[in-house]
């Protein structure tokens, strides 16, 4: 058998002997075996090798096929003639049969012993474009490192040097690598994040996610924005501390973009969607951007990066949007087919679960504050909250629990005040969203008490997030009164628009619950002296005004770390609030409704003060000095916040250079109206039994005291976003309160030499305290 150059067979019949006219053949002996060369390293060059190979042989297959469309063409040409047919041309497509489309490729044996892989169509146009595609690969492969991580380094075997120059010099998006800060460092603030921060927080996995090295491994974004979070709160501690949170904002920046512009589908993870949930609660402040757009004010700068709701709301929908499409909702489904009060649920199980039940609350406490409607459909997280709670893996997973459920009631509250349109609720919505906290709360008032003993912050959630929702909701009657008020005396009404015995009712929850809010950050809160529990006390008022509260130490210096909404919104609604119904007339400075004197005509016209001794002149005062305390910088929004609330408690008791005698007030007030009664014609009116309530009252035909009329108008002017010339020249900023005790300074905190001063062998924790009396500064301190 003789190969042909086509790869077609030919046999021929043995002859018997040579043919005489032809010279016979001399046989030679046949060649000695050579062994095949030993198998070379598989590199680069062996790869080369192969391609070449390769293209020879499809080279060869091209040249066969050529020749056999010209034989093809040559018969049919024979078999036709030229006036019978036209001349018969080789079609550019290819078909083939079902069974032959389905079978792509087949293996053959080139001349070299190789294996090979031959398409299913030996067209020429199709081999052509096969080898020219294969050149062209090999030509990039040239251009390209063999191992990816060589592209970081520039070391690639391969790379060209316009490769070399383009990639040369970049570093690794690490602090350590960039020399920011120290493993060791970076091992403490991984510390202080989870011992002060990440309770606030109750999505993390204490377990699994507090080692710094094994976090910087999993996720490199999410282990720089807890690095980033912590940072914050030791900015301005030194020259250093300000500059490693600058870099590290810079850095977080720098990993952040590529995954939002030009995201793998490996990148996107759930931990991505943490750190994104991460740095929408601790908002870093992108001083760099915010230089550049003109703000140069520090305080500016921190007010517009940790009150942007336009931000919030972007950051939010990528979060919640990338959780969505990552599957994270059927999470629930998943942990209620696995549930076993004997088999132990997975940890990512459990963790994944507490990354969505805390994406539900942010989403509605987003719609809650902003008034914008709730993307995440958080109904279905209720059906395993329960059973969650009852495993107890965590310690915050108990409050986790109930913060889910709390917050479902008030989602259906927001959702019905989004479908009205006038962000009002009716009757029977408020009625039933107080009839849903009410049985929140009884079931869940026993399990955070038990949970308190473990979880120091279980108090928050029905003494703060709770009564804050109560007070929002409630006091949607309050906006829709102040609506209805406008347009009457826009229409030259009486400006006294109707109020039905319940709304009044709401009207009051609202009240309550905003004092509870505010009064739970004073000592005087504590119930039997316990943290844990916490209710309203006020101590005895006497003959003279109420006495001064007295700020919590371990409540200030567990919201030093808190998250912005608590430390920027909640605390400074409630106060703002109350003030405004103060300042409406509709309550009194006591916090009592006024529901009778309304009823009897009383007159609203006039803003009324406020007064310096009374309960929500106190409430004023306290939050004003707690905000003081737990502002991290001394350009937080919380100090632009505590000043505000001095200015409006300042404006709303002018005239008043003292807190008031409520008895000595009372003899004035009896004295004003029996002579306005005596010279005018009004209606018999019953003076309130308080009398430090009657101080309030503007009765018609009762003119009082100037002071007290410039006091009100001032404190509406305040309060309607206006700011009087003169306000400026009132100067009322006093210092915040002494809260003394476990506050002190103890040392600041040493950038250079804080990986030699710590002993990180040790179990003991650091721990944050400010560095001198009210400062905002943190320093980062070593237990003895």
């Amino acid at each position: 058998m003789i190969p042909s150059s086509y790869g077609l067979a030919c046999e021929y019949e043995k002859s018997s002997g040579p043919a005489a006219s032809k010279p016979v053949a001399t046989r030679t002996a046949p060649p000695a075996y050579v062994p095949p060369p030993p198998p070379q390293a598989f590199t680069q060059d062996n790869v080369m090798a192969e391609r070449l190979r390769e293209i020879s042989d499809r080279l060869r297959s091209i040249e066969s096929s050529l020749e056999n469309v010209h034989l093809s063409g040559s018969s049919r040409d024979g078999t036709h003639s030229h006036g019978d047919s036209p001349i018969s041309v080789p079609s550019l497509v290819h078909h083939t049969s079902e069974a032959e489309s389905t079978s792509s490729s087949h293996s053959t044996a080139n001349d070299a012993g190789h294996l090979t892989t031959a398409s299913s169509s030996s067209h020429p146009v199709n081999t052509v474009t096969e080898t020219v595609d294969m050149l062209e690969q090999i030509s990039r492969d040239k251009r390209s490192p063999v191992d990816p991580n060589d592209w970081l380094d520039a070391r690639g075997p391969g790379l060209s040097s316009s490769a070399s120059r383009l990639f040369a010099g970049i570093i690794v998006p690490d602090a350590i690598v960039r020399g920011i800060m120290s493993e060791a460092e970076c091992a403490a603030s991984f510390q202080i994040f989870f011992a002060k921060m990440a309770p606030w927080i109750p999505f993390f996995d204490q377990a699994r996610d507090n080692d710094a090295v094994a976090m910087r491994e999993r996720n490199p974004l999410l282990f720089h924005a807890i690095l980033l979070s912590t940072a914050y709160y030791l900015m301005g501690s030194s020259e250093r501390g300000s500059q490693v949170y600058y870099s590290l904002t810079a850095l977080v920046n720098e990993i952040l973009a590529p995954l939002v512009i030009s995201a793998l589908p490996s990148q996107v993870t759930l931990d991505f969607v943490r750190a994104l949930i991460l740095l929408l609660l601790y908002k870093p402040v992108q001083f760099a951007q915010l230089y550049a757009a003109g703000i140069t004010d520090p305080e500016a700068a921190e007010q517009a990066a940790k009150l942007n709701t336009f931000s919030a709301s972007l950051l939010g929908n990528l979060m919640i949007r990338t959780a969505l499409s990552l599957g994270l909702p059927s999470i629930t489904n998943t942990f209620a087919k696995n549930f076993s009060l004997t088999i132990a649920m997975p940890p990512q199980t459990l963790s994944d679960l507490r990354l969505w039940y805390w994406l539900c609350v942010v989403d509605t406490h987003s719609a809650l504050t902003t008034g914008r409607a709730g993307i995440v459909d958080i109904g279905d997280a209720l059906r395993t909250t329960r059973l969650f709670a009852s495993l107890k893996a965590q310690e915050t997973d108990v409050r986790l629990a109930a913060t889910v459920e709390v917050y479902a009631i008030a989602k259906q509250a927001v959702t019905a005040m989004w479908v009205s349109g006038n962000r009002t609720l009716a009757a029977h919505d408020l009625r039933r969203f107080n009839k849903d906290m009410d049985d929140w709360e009884g079931y869940w008032d026993e399990p955070l008490r038990a949970a308190g003993e473990a979880d120091p912050l279980a108090w928050t959630l029905h003494s703060v997030f709770c009564n804050f929702i109560r007070l929002s909701i409630n006091a949607s009657v309050f906006a829709r009164w102040r609506t209805e008020r406008k347009q009457s005396l826009s229409r030259d009404g009486d400006g006294r628009p109707d109020l039905s015995h319940e709304d009044w009712s709401f009207l009051k929850r609202a009240v309550d619950a905003g004092e509870k809010v505010l009064f739970s950050v004073c000592v005087e809160a504590r119930r039997d002296g316990g943290l844990a529990s916490r209710h309203v006390s006020w101590p005895p008022k006497g003959d003279g005004p109420r006495p001064a509260l007295h700020l919590d130490p371990v409540v200030v210096d567990q919201h030093r770390t808190a998250f912005d909404t608590v430390v920027c919104v909640v605390y400074v609604y409630c106060a703002i609030l109350l003030a405004k119904m103060a300042n409406s007339g509709l309550i009194r400075c006591e916090l009592n409704c006024l529901i009778d004197d309304y009823a009897k005509g009383l007159s609203l016209k006039a803003p009324q003060r406020l007064i310096n001794g009374a309960k929500l002149g106190r409430l004023l005062e306290l939050t004003a000095s707690f905000l003081d305390a737990i502002a991290p910088t001394t350009s937080h929004p919380a100090r632009k916040h505590a000043k505000m609330i001095r200015v409006i408690h300042a404006a709303g008791t002018m005239g008043q250079s003292a807190p008031v005698d409520p008895d000595k007030l009372s003899k004035e007030m009896v004295a004003q109206f029996t002579a306005a009664h005596s010279a005018t014609s009004v209606p018999a009116y019953e003076l309130p039994e308080t009398t430090q309530e009657a101080s309030e009252l503007s009765i018609p035909g009762l003119d009082l005291p100037q002071p007290t009329e410039d006091a009100g108008q001032a404190l509406a002017s305040i309060l309607g976003g206006l700011s009087p010339s003169w306000l400026n020249e009132i100067g009322y900023i006093g210092g915040g309160m002494d809260v003394g005790g476990s506050l002190d300074s103890q040392m600041a905190v040493d950038w250079d030499s804080l990986e030699k001063s710590m002993n990180l062998q040790q179990t003991q924790l650091p721990l944050f305290t400010p560095l001198g009396s009210g400062a905002g500064y943190f320093s980062l301190n070593h237990q003895a």
